[in-house]
């Protein structure tokens, strides 16, 4: 959970130091002294931070982390009434004052960890050791719990696990600007990353049955290619592709956002202003633009077998071979490597239930490319001798048993219909006209497939009533 944010007169009253904080002068960071440090320090930190300690090159991103928490505490020590003048002054005294504000402006707990990596390595590269110390030294009135982030989701990042309707939310970008909309559709179907995004070319990187993210665009430059596991995918693909000529990014082109940096730094902010301009912030919505991410990370997950913790599945559903195989594709589809990397996006698999949908008891096709999952909670228990008890008709009454239906409309990936497989007939027809505006959806004859489906599977584990 964030921490609630504090102000620099809280940070007062946990101050150790004499005069912690009691300045605080917002315009002293446009002090000469101050600019003139915090140049010094972007210069000392390019150079120190380009090679690693194996000796091999850093990346840009690793560079740009160093400088912005370090050119950054510069600034901060003056507005907090320290005129540090060159930073081999720099001692225990200024570090402790800038961890402690950090935290009692309400830094989250990854943050301050951040800011603690790149202060050690300052300790480093100035060769002082000990000047850098454990969090808890600067901070001992805070429990130690307070300091732990964990890497592992425990609710869902997706959007539209968090209240988001998609479809609505795509057509808001959709009315700001038709290209951020198709973006947006494009992070859902194939879960890139905001710089890939705004540097593919639909029509060259589309290769039929995958899409192509190529080294130059790639996050590190690790290319990598995401198979279409939905036929919803491609219609996505194929979408943006009829909306822009052959030869076109996907990013925006014209010189809309000007200023310093180049085209890709312009569109990065741009993109990310829109966000803000669409409530996709994680004070107003609860999300950010990188749970398009997770969202991915969860439907491919469920299509192929695996339903996330953060969408209700427990541990069991799979051998467990089989979730690790399906894990490692996702997070490969994602351009990660590791399959640990799933767990920041939807949770690590234990015994528990996480949500009111249960377990998923199985799928079925349905027609235009579309397909239907049941859900039941409390799902089905096998008893000692390995088989599914027939349940009594009052437990079967207060069971969940809930059918989720996904497509793609207008170019849009997941529009969800969910309703309970126990309502009558018509009411479960009534569901499916939500999403009968495809010339390829049989309304009737599907909800009376998955009728028949849902009683076949629920009568196999011996949950059925008629």
């Amino acid at each position: 959970m964030p921490r609630k944010a504090n102000n620099r007169k809280h940070g007062v009253k946990l101050g150790r130091l004499p005069n912690y904080a009691i300045v605080n002068n917002p315009d002293a960071d446009r002090h000469p002294g101050a600019v003139v440090l915090s140049v010094e320090m972007l210069k000392f930190v390019t150079h120190k931070a380009a090679v690693r300690v194996n000796g091999k090159t850093s990346s840009n991103r690793t560079i740009d982390a160093a400088k912005d928490v370090l050119a950054e505490m510069c600034m901060r020590l003056w507005r907090l009434g320290f005129r540090v003048q060159t930073i081999s002054a720099i001692n225990g005294k200024h570090i402790e004052a800038v961890v402690r504000d950090h935290w009692a402006c309400g830094a989250s707990p990854k943050y301050m960890a951040s800011i603690m990596t790149q202060l050690k390595k300052l300790d480093d590269w100035l060769c002082k050791p000990g000047l850098v110390k454990p969090i808890e030294f600067y901070l001992p009135e805070v429990e130690a719990s307070e300091f732990r982030c964990s890497m592992i989701a425990a609710k869902s990042k997706s959007w539209s696990e968090n209240g988001i309707d998609l479809s609505l939310k795509i057509a808001e970008a959709d009315r700001k600007d038709a290209r951020f909309g198709l973006m947006l559709r494009m992070c859902l179907a194939l879960g890139l990353r905001r710089c890939e995004v705004l540097q593919i070319i639909p029509w060259k990187d589309d290769r039929g049955v995958y899409f192509d993210i190529r080294p130059g665009i790639a996050k590190g430059g690790r290319a990598r290619t995401i198979p279409y596991l939905s036929p919803a995918q491609k219609e996505v693909v194929d979408y943006v592709k009829s909306q822009l000529k052959r030869t076109e990014f996907l990013g925006w082109t014209d010189p809309v956002l000007r200023g310093e940096g180049g085209l890709l730094l312009r569109n990065e902010k741009r993109y990310s202003q829109y966000m803000t301009d669409i409530g996709i912030t994680k004070s107003e919505s609860g999300v950010t633009g990188h749970g398009l991410r997770a969202e991915y990370a969860e439907d491919m997950s469920m299509l192929m077998g695996l339903i996330p913790a953060t969408r209700g599945g427990a541990k069991g559903q799979v051998s467990q071979e089989d979730e690790d195989t399906i894990r490692l594709q996702v997070s490969e589809n994602m351009g990660h490597s590791r399959t640990n990397v799933t767990n920041a996006y939807y949770g690590k698999l234990t015994k528990k239930v996480q949500n009111s949908r249960g377990e998923r008891l199985g799928a079925v096709a349905l027609s235009g490319g579309k397909f239907a999952a049941v859900y039941m909670n409390p799902p089905p228990r096998k008893n000692t001798r390995g088989e599914y008890p027939r349940l009594q008709k009052r437990t079967i009454d207060a069971s969940d048993i809930v059918v989720v239906i996904e497509a793609a409309v207008d170019g849009l990936l997941n529009e969800v219909v969910e309703f309970s497989f126990k309502d009558a007939d018509a009411n479960i027809q009534a569901a499916f006209q939500r999403l009968n505006d495809h010339d390829d959806f049989e309304c009737q004859r599907d909800a009376v497939d998955l009728k028949r489906f849902g009683v076949v599977l629920l009568s196999r584990f011996g949950v059925y009533s008629e």
